[in-house]
């Protein structure tokens, strides 16, 4: 934070949207695009939640409040939603998108059985389409009480008492919950490709606004061809409506910073950011970034930018109540997933406090006239630059120099261990690959990308620092931020394409976005009245750029569906109980897979016998008798041996051969792998 704007030794020739011009220049043919998707999630978001915990989310009551929220927010976004002559990048940026889309859809995943977490979120989901409360009834009194051998608990699902709380934030089940309620299971299973697509109108929108019009459509190409991106459309992730409301929230705070812009869009921008932490709890890092920019727009006034005076307050209450929204869902509905996580929020909270803390006394300082030596403010953009590239630098060659152990719980180091002795490498459980974070991203979008990402991201900080770019403040911030962060600890099971999913929120779209500003600034710089043969030249080579490494790198993976067949296999299973059954489940897979979809999906109650004894399911299948229920043993192992040993008879409900991503850790996904749904059942033995 400065004092007063450095100005430029000379001027720029960044053929780019300068904050000062006014919003017809800036690209605002790509305003619906960015804003209007982005405002009507939000305002989805800001009815589902009080609906959900009053345990009354219905399509009905969510759809009639929904209408005027969103009226409102439209409204206060009109001004931004002028027509303009930019009609051309806003047409491509959509048929972009359209063409995601359309190609997310026709290839999504089926994983509705729990196995990783789209599986875990589409049970949500489905809950919440179907029932619209929380927690989830657990019916112990079907099994004849409480048992200590009994338990309700299964992966991303939490027993306490006798009721199941679901793992993860309930933003993006909300929304998912909406496509259940237009389009059965296949809705639910698309809704990701659909944000998706949306996202990529928002990084278009933002391109435009930060770069120029024309580069919008390479903007969101450029990120929707990025595998994990697709990846996480194609499934039921959260990155998708979370890349979506970032993309469009931070679009909103750089039309914010204009001159012209109001107050109300600022908190609006903060509103929408703020509910980023409703759909994933980690977006609580990303809202400890903004502090810093808080701090600079509530030192504009002091430092000469009166026009820009009074966005702080607006913003900063936006971002509070968008994220009480998240706060108020993690402590009344996802409690036990916050202790289980409390490893790292707790950090990140004493992290937030101390990032509070400094700001407030900068912005006290530069409000009460102190200032810092104007030798040391003319040299700090040169050295903030240089370090940008020298981070740069440290992460290629951080593999050579450092091997990183980040793996501590135990589960997950045998799973890691398995996949090592799979794979052929040395076995070490703890090993966390974080080293290679980089690669990962190098693996999608190729080195000469990054590259371009290098030089936009040290020229835009030394940029920013000299007081050039007001509307870039916000994004460089929080993009560079976050990269640096994921890139040092990316905090995910290592096995990939799934570890790929940590790029998809920020890295990604930082690393494009960068990326364009750079070719826009080479274009300025070098190809201003060149032949056009020169130009053109020039162009298809940077197209070039951005488009083969990451088409080469997806191509192989886009035609494959994962966990296709899914559905039909869970409609097969509750086809075979019968009324008045519960489940008693028995076997790893078993324990892993099936209870909350016996429970949520087919209405029976369902629980986990804890050590699989014959003595035991006896005990327990006694009591449920008891309790006028007919008991069924059941379990999702390939090989029936332990429900023979349980209940001395099996019956194959479901066998179905699909296919998965195949794992690898230290090298880039190439294939899928064939994996088997099984299902078996046999009456409990008396």
């Amino acid at each position: 934070m400065y004092p007063h704007p450095i100005p430029e030794t000379r001027p720029p020739q960044v053929p780019v949207a300068r904050s000062g011009e006014g919003p017809r220049a800036a690209g605002t043919g790509l305003s619906w695009l960015a804003g209007g998707p982005t405002l009507l999630v939000t305002a989805w978001l800001l009815v589902a939640l009080p609906l959900l915990l009053a345990g009354q989310y219905r399509p009905w009551l969510a759809g009639a409040l929904f209408v005027p929220v969103a009226a409102v927010l439209l409204y206060g976004a009109a001004r931004l939603f002028a027509p303009s002559g930019h009609r051309w990048p806003a047409l491509l940026t959509v048929l972009v998108a359209v063409a995601f889309t359309a190609v997310a859809v026709a290839t999504h995943a089926e994983h509705v059985i729990i196995r990783r977490d789209p599986g875990s979120y589409a049970q949500f989901a489905y809950w919440l389409a179907r029932h619209g409360s929380l927690p989830i009834p657990g019916d112990l009194e079907a099994f004849g009480g409480p048992d200590p051998a009994l338990t309700l608990e299964s992966p991303a699902y939490f027993q306490r008492g006798d009721r199941i709380v679901p793992q993860f934030m309930a933003g993006f089940p909300l929304l998912a919950a909406l496509g259940h309620w237009l389009g059965g299971w296949t809705g639910l299973l698309v809704t990701p490709a659909v944000l998706g697509g949306l996202a990529l109108l928002a990084m278009g929108g933002l391109t435009g606004r930060l770069v120029g019009p024309r580069w919008a459509p390479l903007g969101a190409l450029a990120l929707g061809l990025a595998f994990p991106v697709l990846n996480a459309a194609r499934a039921t992730y959260s990155e998708a409506p979370a890349l979506l409301l970032t993309l469009g929230g931070l679009w909103l705070l750089t039309e914010a910073v204009r001159p012209e812009a109001s107050r109300w869009l600022a908190g609006l921008a903060g509103l929408v950011l703020g509910l980023v932490l409703l759909v994933r709890v980690d977006f609580a890092r990303e809202i400890m970034l903004l502090l810093p920019v808080i701090g600079w727009l509530a030192t504009r006034r002091a430092c000469g930018q009166a026009e820009l005076a009074g966005r702080a307050l607006p913003f900063a209450l936006g971002l509070a109540v968008g994220a009480a929204y998240g706060v108020v869902d993690g402590v009344v509905l996802s409690w036990p997933y916050l202790q289980l996580i409390k490893g790292s929020l707790v950090p990140l909270l004493y992290l937030f406090g101390a990032a509070l803390v400094v700001v407030t006394l900068g912005v006290v300082a530069v409000n009460r006239g102190v200032r810092l030596p104007a030798r040391l403010t003319r040299r700090v953009p040169d050295v903030a630059a240089a370090g940008v590239v020298l981070l740069g630098v440290f992460f290629v060659i951080r593999p050579y120099v450092q091997t990183v152990h980040g793996v501590k719980d135990v589960e997950t180091q045998k799973y890691v261990r398995g996949l090592q002795t799979a794979l052929k490498l040395p076995l070490d459980g703890s090993r966390s690959y974080d080293e290679l974070s980089l690669y990962w991203v190098a693996w999608w979008v190729g080195w000469p990308l990054l590259v371009l990402t290098l030089l936009g991201a040290a020229l835009l900080t030394r940029r920013v620092l000299r007081g050039a770019e007001p509307g870039w403040v916000a994004p460089l911030v929080v993009f560079l931020g976050s990269i640096v962060l994921t890139l040092w600890r990316p905090g995910i099971t290592p096995d990939h394409p799934w570890a790929d999913r940590r790029l998809v929120g920020l890295v990604l779209p930082g690393v494009v976005l960068f990326a364009v500003w750079a070719a826009a600034w080479l274009a300025g710089r070098f190809l201003t009245r060149r032949p056009r043969w020169l130009v053109a030249t020039a162009g298809l080579a940077g197209v070039g750029v951005f488009v083969v490494p990451a088409a080469v790198a997806t191509a192989p993976l886009v035609p494959h569906r994962t966990e296709a067949g899914e559905v039909w296999a869970v409609e097969r299973v509750c086809a075979a109980f019968r009324p008045g059954d519960v489940a008693i489940v028995v076997g790893q897979r078993g324990w892993q897979e099936w209870p909350q979809v016996i429970r949520g999906v087919c209405g029976v109650p369902a629980g986990v016998v804890k050590q699989n004894t014959p003595s035991e399911v006896r005990r327990i299948a006694a009591k449920a008798r008891a309790a006028g229920r007919n008991p069924v043993v059941v379990t999702g192992n390939e090989d029936p041996g332990v429900l023979l040993w349980v209940a001395g008879t099996a019956r194959q409900v479901v066998r179905l051969e699909t296919r998965e991503h195949t794992h690898q850790l230290v090298r880039r996904p190439r294939s899928t792998d064939r994996i088997q749904v099984v299902f078996w059942m046999a009456p409990a033995p008396r």
